[in-house]
């Protein structure tokens, strides 16, 4: 996980050196009303809420993708101060990052040994102070006391550790399957793991559609375990009558194998998707946006791509096999049929034979 700023415990907003009043994060009420809520008791519209409107907005957490985005949104929490209130002295030990909510706090530092705190900066609604205790251990450089009443977005040096941990481990895994598919393994180690951060996991139950065909393309999937069935809606020609809409199953794909890509990889040949493709069983993907699949895969893994896709066999080709196949069948069924006729043929001519004792 990328660490927070290491520049120093800024008391200055982390977007802008203005710092002053100018207000950086626009709090609204409805976030403020759903950090309120306890963390294990917010439901999915409080989480999207706050990670849209706060924890995306911060500078500390920008590089980091949407999933650990709305994880530190499910544990940061709500905290109140009255006016004149210390929140951390100087020398505390670091175990908090703070933003202010609503009101306004005072930096306080000891300019020399024995001498009282002096004011050097006071904190307006939508700055952040103390993000140091995301990344060292060192004690707090300056003392923060409340002006006026303060509310505060509080996240705990522990929960964003805990947060750490586990996105980086997940990262890693993600890397490492990744590496064993051969397109994916060429990119480089800056545009893999930022792929890898990119996806996200995501489960279908059996006989889901995931991708349709004719429509555009949102999202890019590998599979993670479990199987799919690509299919192809295809108009077959018919004696008398007007076309027919056959389904063809073009293949069943398993790990390892993506899927989603085409109107990606050669927008100027697919406009929409060319198949549809649906899970078999319970079925276990890691998706990314269409808009953020082009962004990474550049370069030679994406000619490769495109090699892949010039291969895939056109609408005709998948026409002409199929009427070779329907022809191949018509005639082993026309030899059965001739055959079973030859036997009941065979069995009345020979009871005219064969008479009773």
């Amino acid at each position: 996980m990328p660490p927070a700023q290491q520049g120093g415990d800024r008391t200055s907003s982390p977007s802008s050196s203005s710092g002053g009043g100018r207000k950086l994060i626009d709090v609204t009420n409805s976030s403020i009303e759903a950090l309120k809520t306890e963390p294990g008791k917010r439901n999915e519209t409080q989480v999207r809420l706050l990670t849209s409107e706060l924890v995306t907005q911060l500078r500390e957490f920008a590089e980091l993708p949407n999933s650990v985005h709305r994880d530190i949104a499910k544990v940061m929490l709500y905290d109140k101060y009255e006016q004149n209130q210390v929140v951390f002295s100087l020398g505390d030990r670091a175990t908090a990052y703070y933003l202010i909510l609503r009101g306004e706090a005072d930096v306080r530092v000891r300019e020399a040994y024995g001498e009282p705190l002096v004011t050097i900066a006071t904190l307006h609604a939508g700055q952040v102070f103390g993000e140091l205790a995301l990344v060292n251990e060192k004690p707090r450089p300056y003392t923060v006391i409340t002006k006026v009443p303060c509310e505060f977005m509080k996240l705990e040096k522990e929960d964003y550790t805990i947060l750490k941990v586990k996105y980086e481990k997940e990262q890693q895994e993600k890397v490492s399957f990744l590496q064993q598919i051969r397109v994916f393994s060429l990119l480089p180690k800056t545009s893999l793991v930022q792929l890898a951060d990119a996806l996200v996991p995501v489960t279908f139950t059996p006989n889901k559609v995931v991708i349709k065909q004719g429509e555009s393309s949102l999202m890019v999937y590998v599979i993670k375990a479990g199987k799919a069935k690509m299919v192809k809606h295809l108009a077959v020609p018919s004696i008398g009558k007007r076309s027919e809409l056959k389904v063809l199953q073009l293949c069943t794909l398993s790990a390892g194998d993506y899927f989603g890509e085409q109107p990606v990889v050669e927008p100027s040949l697919f406009a929409t998707q060319q198949h549809s493709v649906f899970s078999f069983g319970t079925l276990h993907c890691l998706a990314v946006t269409a808009k953020e699949f082009q962004k990474i895969v550049t370069g030679r893994p994406l000619e490769v791509l495109k090699k892949y896709e010039a291969k895939f066999p056109t609408d005709e080709v998948l026409l002409a096999h199929y009427c070779q196949r329907k022809q191949w069948e018509r005639y082993k069924q026309g030899m059965v049929e001739q055959v079973i006729k030859e036997k009941q043929f065979g069995r009345r001519g020979l009871s005219n034979w064969v008479q009773p004792l």
